[in-house]
């Protein structure tokens, strides 16, 4: 590592999480030779070293001096990213060596920052050194003891028989899940393995060896099992630690290695998390059966109800794993609404297409009117005015394959009735009849001529002298009936055009009635439709939706 261009500064009387206390240059406690400054620690030359005296002078060669010591690093240019560390051991005493290392952080300025008091604790462990075995002639003789006397490989199998059994217990300790990969079905966890065997060549009595029990040896010197994760995910298939391993006198050896696991978990994901906006984009579905057609967004919300299920598919789709035994619940629940919310788009088409029906362009067939209208209806319980849709008016209407012709053409004349009823206007009607067959092919040219004629009869009268008109009381009294004779015929003729205009009017307004009472037949079918799907829909959605939670 370095960091030439960075402010680094030795520390001393650290403890993990809590103060210490800054060191100066020169050779008292607490300080470091100027040669030895801690910008030695981080330049990238390994043939220089920082030296710390820590609770010692430079006169003094303590095995205690330079511990619980440091420095820390104030960079220049900003955030840094430290990725890794090395640490190399000088041509000082062995037990010096930094076997436990301590990182602390603080994001806080120079000037407000008290050393060590006001920092984050980062890590606290082991630095990965191993612990130099050499501390006394009897550990030294112990130690050629076992490793070059006893001709210890560290490449057999410790046993003195080569049909012997080792026991190997292992144990592990889990101490938490890091990362827990769903998609991928990884699991990235933490802990302890605690293996436990006897080595035979391993043995040794402590009254010929200072009383020593107790020997720590780095693992790589001795035999040690191979215990490998064979489905490992990690690039490093083998990701334990190297550690000294605990041997006692009879020849038992306790090692402890910390492990990282990244390893390959097959998950039952039949029960994968089931959330309630699912069941609430379900009910989407069924909400649109309850507007009107009218509305103009029937459509629209079933298409929107699919658009999301969709959408919610694709977000699940990256959740999942790509493979895996058993089919997600919630997979199958998707499917089953994905499939509704298309029908339900393709009956609001076929219901708002008789919806808008009407007598122009369709027919509505017996079969509908009899079978939808009646007994489909029925069986719903819906109420339309004027109609009798009871059990009793159904059966009575459609007994015969009679009354079942006529109910078509009676339907109309029927409602009609009940709009305009009473004698007066049935007498109107027989009247309008008989004056309209009556009437003739032409009667505005037969009043232009009865006009003309009176007019003439008129004229005539007038131009007579006074003493013919005396005179002539007889023929006066002929041409006041022929008078009276062309006023009538004329009233006649008016009325006959009045009566033929009332018929085109009459025969009109039974038309739209006809008309109007088609429209209304063909709304009534896409309101039966319409509450069919929706009866169904909720049906099938709540029988699945309860399967589907009994079943996570």
């Amino acid at each position: 590592m370095s960091l030439t261009n960075d402010i680094i500064n030795a520390i001393y009387n650290t403890s993990a999480g809590g103060d210490s206390t800054p060191s100066t240059s020169g050779s008292g406690i607490g300080q470091y030779p100027s040669s030895e400054s801690p910008q030695h620690t981080c330049n990238g030359n390994i043939t220089d070293k920082h030296l710390n005296f820590g609770p010692c002078s430079s006169s003094t060669t303590a095995t205690n001096c330079g511990l619980n010591t440091g420095f820390y690093i104030t960079p220049q240019q900003g955030a840094s990213l430290i990725t890794g560390i090395k640490i190399c051991t000088a041509n000082d005493n062995s037990l010096r060596d930094p076997i436990t290392i301590t990182f602390e952080g603080s994001n806080s300025s120079g000037a407000s920052r008290t050393i060590g008091s006001s920092w984050t604790l980062l890590y606290n462990g082991t630095s990965g050194l191993s612990v130099d075995p050499v501390g006394g002639p009897d550990q030294i003789r112990l130690l050629k003891y076992l490793l070059t006397d006893n001709q210890h490989r560290a490449i057999a199998r410790p046993v003195q028989n080569d049909s012997d059994t080792l026991h190997v217990t292992i144990n592990l300790a889990l101490q938490n899940i890091i990362d827990f990969d769903e998609k991928n079905e990884a699991i990235v966890i933490s802990g302890w393995l605690s293996i436990m065997w006897n080595d035979y060549s391993l043995r040794w009595k402590p009254e010929e060896f200072g009383n020593i029990q107790t020997l720590r040896i780095p693992s790589t010197q001795i035999w040690t099992p191979d215990i490998l994760l064979y489905n490992s995910a990690d690039e490093n298939f083998d990701t334990t630690v190297k550690v000294n391993a605990v041997v006692q006198y009879n020849g038992d050896v306790l090692y402890v290695p910390p492990i990282l696991y990244k390893t390959i978990r097959t998950f039952n994901i039949a029960a994968f998390p089931f959330v309630i906006p699912c069941f609430l984009i379900s009910c989407m579905t069924i909400l649109g059966f309850l507007l009107s057609p009218d509305s103009g967004e029937k459509l629209t919300l079933h298409v929107t109800t699919l658009l999301t299920v969709v959408m919610f598919s694709l977000l699940l789709s990256e959740i999942l794993p790509p493979s895996s035994n058993a089919i997600p619940i919630i997979t199958a629940y998707f499917i089953c609404i994905t499939i509704m919310s298309a029908v339900s788009v393709a009956v609001s088409v076929l219901i708002l297409s008789l919806h808008f029906r009407n007598s122009t362009n369709h027919t509505m067939s017996l079969w509908v009117r009899k079978y939808i209208c009646n007994y489909l209806a029925w069986v719903l319980h819906m109420k339309r005015p004027n109609h009798d849709l009871s059990w009793r008016g159904i059966r009575r209407r459609w007994a015969s394959p009679q009354q079942e012709s006529n109910n078509r053409n009676k339907s109309i004349d029927n409602h009609h009735s009940k709009i305009f009823s009473g004698p007066l206007l049935n007498n109107t009607f027989e009247l309008l009849s008989t004056n309209v067959i009556n009437i003739d092919k032409k009667p505005l040219e037969s009043l232009e001529n009865q006009e003309k004629q009176c007019s003439d009869s008129l004229l005539e009268f007038a131009v007579l002298p006074t003493k013919e008109i005396h005179s002539s009381h007889h023929h006066h009294q002929n041409t006041s009936k022929e008078l009276y004779t062309c006023d009538m015929d004329m009233t006649r003729s008016e009325l006959r055009i009045i009566i033929s205009q009332l018929a085109i009017l009459i025969n009109y307004s039974r038309q739209k009635e006809q008309d109007d009472n088609e429209c209304q037949d063909w709304q009534f079918v896409a309101m039966v439709i319409d509450r069919l799907c929706l009866v169904v829909f909720t049906t099938i959605m709540v029988l699945f939706t309860a399967h589907t939670f009994l079943n996570i």
